[in-house]
């Protein structure tokens, strides 16, 4: 599974195929509106867990050098798939991250 959030099937809910915890409503139940993404094989396990984040309702943002892809030439790609899924991709240095830092 790459997603944090979801299955290899895309279920987003506990209870539906391989997922045990809800973390979408862990999220939600906490007050958590925004979620910010860094890591590591951005075309797999960040990519997911940042789509499956923006289709649960937050607002997703990824730090782009806060990430990286298994294969350097595969970024442009991901970053397309990432805002057609309304995915932010921002700086570190971006108004976005500074707000969480100031927090």
């Amino acid at each position: 599974m790459y997603s944090a959030f979801a299955d290899a099937f895309g279920n987003l809910t506990a209870g539906k195929g391989g997922v045990n915890h809800d973390l979408a409503q862990v999220l939600k139940d906490n007050g958590i509106t925004d979620v910010y993404c860094v890591g590591v094989a951005g075309e797999y396990c960040l990519s997911s867990t940042a789509l499956d984040a923006a289709k649960a309702g937050f607002t997703t943002y990824v730090i782009e050098e806060g990430q990286r892809c298994s294969n350097p030439g595969a970024w442009g790609e991901i970053r397309n798939r990432l805002f057609t899924g309304r995915v932010e991709v921002v700086s570190e240095n971006s108004e976005q991250v500074q707000q969480l830092l100031s927090r």
